[in-house]
């Protein structure tokens, strides 16, 4: 292999790219282990009140708690993140040898990853939008008929991207590199206003019902849990679209400005993806875990609160002096 320039630029930027890569991995790791503990607490084991039985009633806390919906949703997109990370550091850490299959199986794996988390995504909002609006039947059909039609569009979108990628297995200096090959930006592009237009309408459904229910609750003395419940819902919501609109910002100028190729904008674009959806997207459930466990705490010392569960699509009032 020659050592021209076009080459010595390819191995620069796939270089710089690469430590992006890792530095979101271990963004996604760390993260895992930082809240590992809480997680344990509140998903492993059953630590919370239930609100079937007696107010004061707890359940023992070394018995595993049945799963639910949230809990499995929690644990795929968690775990599925990890393992997404280190396929990522498997196709593009220099040092891994691959053939052009290999390549491209690995980067078909990451593409429907991110499809697969999607979804998962989407059901986690639809469930906090049907407990915010009080088990809606409505509600509840417009938001699955909505997220089906627009995940029909998207995964239309990306069978046609999928049917073009492939991957090619370079060794330039000696260095293992994984290229992307017939990637279409303006076909990712697409499929991420899409997803757009859906987390927009979920934003403005939960700050809308929000409103209305900050506006019942405003005068009243008793019930402040409940708004406090919302509080919570509505902040994580609004930190996971943040982090949505950073991924879709870089997305669309990925594919409409060729300065934004640059390996460094792309690597930003890889650690906004992954903080978005395996750091945000477990947090828009376990930040509600544990509100609901510092309410149970509370009403336990004797202070009078009422806990709210989160459980199976309904904030579930459970004690306290309403």
């Amino acid at each position: 292999m020659s050592d021209d320039s076009d080459w010595v630029s390819i191995f620069d930027a796939q270089r710089t790219y690469n430590y992006f890569i890792v530095a979101s991995s271990i963004m996604v790791v760390y993260d895992w282990a930082l809240t590992f503990g809480r997680e344990v607490d509140l998903l492993w084991v059953s630590a919370e009140h239930s609100p079937e039985n007696d107010r004061t009633e707890t359940v023992n806390s070394g018995q595993m708690q049945h799963w639910s919906l949230m809990t499995l949703l929690y644990f795929s997109v968690r775990y599925i993140g990890i393992l997404y990370t280190a396929t990522m550091i498997l196709g593009f850490f220099p040092i891994v040898p691959l053939t052009d299959i290999v390549s491209t199986i690995i980067l078909q794996i990451l593409v429907w990853t991110d499809v697969v988390i999607d979804i998962m995504l989407r059901v986690i909002l639809i469930v906090r939008l049907y407990a915010m609006y009080q088990r809606s039947r409505k509600i509840l059909i417009f938001l699955i008929a909505t997220s089906m039609a627009l995940t029909i569009v998207c995964g239309a979108l990306i069978v046609v991207l999928s049917s073009r990628l492939s991957g090619d297995a370079l060794v330039i200096f000696g260095t293992h590199m994984c290229v992307n090959s017939g990637y279409d930006r303006l076909l990712s592009a697409e499929a991420w206003i899409i997803s757009t237009a859906w987390e927009v309408l979920a934003l403005c459904l939960a700050a809308w019902i929000a409103v209305k229910h900050f506006r019942e609750l405003r005068l009243r003395q008793k019930g402040w849990a409940f708004k406090d419940s919302f509080k919570v819902l509505m902040r994580s919501h609004i930190f996971y679209f943040a982090g949505f609109v950073a991924v879709a910002f870089f997305t669309l100028g990925d594919a409409l400005s060729p300065n934004w190729s640059e390996p460094a904008l792309a690597g930003v674009l890889k650690i906004a993806l992954a903080v978005q959806m395996f750091v945000l997207g477990p947090r828009l459930i376990l930040s509600l875990r544990e509100f609901n466990a510092e309410l149970v705490v509370n009403s336990d010392a004797g202070t009078g609160l009422t806990t709210m569960a989160f459980q199976e699509g309904v904030l579930v009032s459970s004690g306290g002096n309403e």
